[in-house]
């Protein structure tokens, strides 16, 4: 059998195809499907993002962007209804069937809604932007402001210091002296 052959059965095998936006996943007791993610409209944005909420809520850690904090795992394991309604949503397809895919599939899924939107917004952006108005270096103050606020809201102060390195709330023992020194000179 040619390489080439070979290679696209294992591509279909591994769910890739030739279209960028289409996956195969297999559910369980049923039969390889043919997916197509699309690009996210504002309405599933939406209900994704009430959704993200409430997986927040549970304590998961949502923000994608955050790489330090977001944890596929724990969405995939954790995330129960919630994260099944997300998937299903962004590849608009029924919780149930999102419920009977493996654990390959479903990572197979969130990675490729993921990419296609993300592969969406960075080449388009220049268009949202000046669709809102903004031109590209209004993008680059934005993410410079967001990670000042984001430094900011990270920063720990210092630890406290010891009583022994701290300063006494005494007055210091030289101040006393020449108070001292003073209202002897005002007695005389």
């Amino acid at each position: 059998m040619p390489a080439a052959t070979e290679a696209a059965k294992l591509a279909n095998s591994l769910g890739h195809s030739d279209d960028p936006y289409s996956l195969t996943v297999t559910p369980k007791n049923g039969e390889a499907t043919k997916i197509r993610i699309e690009p996210l409209t504002l309405d599933q944005i939406s209900n994704i993002m009430l959704l993200l909420d409430k997986l927040a809520d549970k304590g998961i850690k949502v923000d994608a962007l955050d790489q330090k904090t977001f944890s596929n795992v724990q969405m995939l394991t954790r995330g129960g209804e919630d994260f099944r309604q997300i998937l299903a949503t962004a590849a608009e397809q029924e919780p149930e069937f999102i419920g009977r895919l493996n654990f390959v599939d479903v990572a197979k899924v969130a990675g490729k809604v993921w990419k296609v939107n993300k592969d969406f917004f960075d080449e388009n952006q220049i268009e949202i932007l000046a669709a809102f108005g903004l031109e590209l270096e209004d993008l680059e103050k934005i993410k410079e402001m967001l990670r000042s606020i984001k430094s900011f809201m990270n920063f720990t102060p210092p630890a406290s210091q010891t009583s022994e390195d701290s300063p006494s709330d005494k007055p210091n023992e030289s101040l006393i002296d020449s108070n001292e020194t003073s209202e002897t000179k005002l007695n005389e």
